[in-house]
């Protein structure tokens, strides 16, 4: 997938290489490409690495701490929730939540969601354990918490980054030999 000097990837609009076009999951039509509302930094930053790994059209759209989109809109109209990822689908639905948008462009991409038995629940049980054990020990270390707190997390964190790594070994990647919604 060409990345570097794109001429579709302008204004946070991203069309992959000629090369991925060909891929049926491409979208075409510019009027109906999907809208990844994320915050630099966040946890989000998976979901645009499967996007551009899956070589599927989206538009980025950044979301500052007022919540509001980098074109001024109110993102609590968009996802009452109001975080990121957040992604609005090429027919205005509306997905929230790491593991639903992974699993949505892991199954759009037709490469990165295994397509069945133990690897594909694999791949769901690693999302899943990444988006609570991992993500939620790293609140307190974005909270102004107190020090046993962020300690505790801290070992929490070595534990499962450790259970990760075992499972790695010396595989590519976190289910063999390639990659999926596991690795973002």
């Amino acid at each position: 997938m060409v990345l570097v000097n794109n001429p579709d990837r302008l204004h946070g609009i991203y069309r992959p290489s000629s090369a991925v076009a060909d891929n049926d999951n491409y979208l075409t039509n510019a009027e109906t490409i999907m809208i990844l509302y994320h915050h630099p930094g966040a946890c989000s930053l998976a979901d645009h690495i499967a996007l551009l790994e899956a070589g599927l059209s989206y538009k980025l759209v950044s979301i500052d701490r007022n919540k509001q989109t980098e074109d001024g809109r109110d993102f609590l109209t968009i996802n009452p929730r109001g975080y990121v990822p957040t992604l609005e689908l090429d027919d205005g639905t509306v997905l929230t939540e790491n593991l639903a948008i992974l699993a949505y462009i892991g199954d759009r991409s037709g490469t990165l969601m295994p397509e069945d038995g133990v690897t594909r629940w694999r791949a769901l049980e690693a999302l899943s354990f990444m988006s609570t054990a991992i993500h939620g020990n790293l609140v307190p270390f974005f909270k102004d918490l107190s020090t046993p707190e962020k300690e505790r997390a801290r070992e929490a964190l070595v534990r499962h980054f450790a259970s990760i790594a075992e499972q790695l070994g010396d595989k590519p990647f976190l289910l063999g030999d390639r990659m999926t919604i596991a690795d973002p």
